[in-house]
């Protein structure tokens, strides 16, 4: 089930830093230690597709997900 396995494949990713700009060019994350720019796979059948400012967008499967990295604002 694509629900199952999305859930198992996120768990794995960890953002230790987000930085959102009205400058696409100075977007910027930090995920399982590696510094990720818009569009740059994360691994395989994951891309970061966009960096929000509450968060990212990824591809998963050719879907696209809404990860939230901000927690008790």
């Amino acid at each position: 089930m694509f629900q199952d396995r999305l859930q198992v494949f996120l768990q794995g990713l960890q953002v230790s830093m987000h930085v959102y700009s009205v400058e696409p060019r100075q977007r910027t994350v930090i995920i399982n230690g590696f510094r990720v720019r818009e569009g740059q796979p994360l691994g395989q059948d994951l891309a970061l597709l966009e960096i929000v400012p509450d968060g990212v967008v990824v591809a998963f499967q050719q879907k696209r997900v809404h990860l939230s990295t901000v927690e008790g604002w």
